[in-house]
């Protein structure tokens, strides 16, 4: 999966850091430079990430990439209850401490659309918009993921929010597909006219 923080927003993180921050924070970016080298060691095995995760956590239970990385590789693997508490851990932490939320949610969104979890990035997202309710790509998510889960009325409300923060085809485009879902031809239709005549070469 992909890191949820990386090593440039890492690097740019501010000295106000939990205890054992900068043990946890060392152990992420050798796992995952580990990963990127093409002639390095062997990829870690599935078990190897999940002690490298725990120990992350032992050194400083505030990591919260270690948190929602474990608990996306315990969704994966069927271990939901463990799974979803790692996660909400991660949740509370990111909102609190989180200097660059753009590029850590979005490797959130990223690896939880990756293995079908529509159900668990809703719920992230329904957090993550009340915490930072100016960022329009973020209510974007959260209309996807509304839309993935079945809850048009909700994709459609929160699609209207991006667009009013920040005009634009795609966001036409992306109401045009959740009123298609619905079943709301004319619906769909307005909004994909609207879409090219935002941006004709957007066809």
């Amino acid at each position: 999966p992909s890191a949820v923080s990386s090593p440039s927003a890492q690097a740019r993180r501010s000295t106000r850091k939990p205890a054992g921050w900068s043990g946890a924070e060392a152990l992420h970016l050798d796992m995952h430079a580990r990963s990127l080298l093409p002639f390095g060691p062997a990829p870690l095995t599935d078990a190897e990430r999940v002690e490298i995760w725990r120990e992350m956590i032992a050194r400083c239970d505030r990591f919260y990439a270690a948190h929602m990385e474990l608990g996306t590789h315990l969704l994966r693997t069927g271990s939901e209850s463990e799974g979803r508490a790692h996660f909400d851990h991660g949740i509370a932490d990111l909102l609190d401490l989180s200097e660059h939320p753009e590029e850590e949610v979005g490797a959130l969104v990223e690896n939880l659309e990756r293995i079908w979890r529509y159900d668990v990035c809703r719920s992230l997202m329904e957090r993550v918009v009340e915490r930072w309710p100016g960022t329009a790509w973020f209510h974007d998510a959260l209309a996807l993921a509304a839309a993935r889960t079945g809850d048009f009325t909700s994709a459609t409300a929160s699609g209207l929010r991006a667009l009013k923060l920040k005009p634009g085809c795609a966001f036409l485009s992306n109401l045009g597909f959740y009123a298609l879902m619905a079943g709301r031809l004319d619906e769909a239709g307005d909004y994909l006219e609207r879409a090219v005549s935002e941006d004709p070469k957007d066809e």
